[in-house]
């Protein structure tokens, strides 16, 4: 594991101000809402597009890197804590609503989508999201499905 060739490299790959390496920033994504132990991440990446999610995916890869996805770390399980050393992906810059198709019922979104902010869009269409957890002003959709909720 080179993890200062995978820094280096995904300083290519996303901007710096994406890159979030300083110990105090680097607290807030030691945890989520569960009572399960913390743990400080090597690095947090902010991609803001499905190509810098998959190009920093494969460098990870190829160094050996774990990756924890992240987003409203609302979790009630520990699922977003980075243990073993993983390095953050947090994906809430990921956060538009891309398209309601209310013909075909369908809405396509991005994985950092709150929950309030898409039954806010669904609204104006008399349409709403089923999952109706109490954290939904921070939960995102990606974390909805990724933990079985609304799929």
């Amino acid at each position: 594991m080179d993890f200062e060739s995978f820094r280096a490299e995904v300083k290519r790959v996303v901007s710096g101000d994406k890159v979030i390496e300083s110990r105090g920033e680097l607290m807030l994504y030691s945890y989520d809402a569960s009572p399960a132990e913390s743990a400080i991440p090597r690095m947090v990446i902010q991609p803001e597009t499905t190509s810098e999610v998959s190009e920093v995916i494969k460098l990870a890869n190829k160094y050996l890197i774990p990756i924890v996805p992240s987003s409203g770390r609302t979790s009630l399980h520990g699922g977003p804590i980075p243990y073993n050393g993983a390095v953050v992906l947090d994906l809430m810059r990921m956060n538009k609503v891309l398209e309601v198709n209310l013909e075909d019922s369908y809405v396509h979104v991005e994985v950092g989508v709150r929950l309030d902010e898409l039954n806010a869009e669904l609204a104006r269409h008399g349409h709403f999201f089923p999952p109706d957890p109490a954290s939904s002003a921070a939960a995102t959709v990606g974390g909805s499905l990724a933990n079985g909720a609304g799929a």
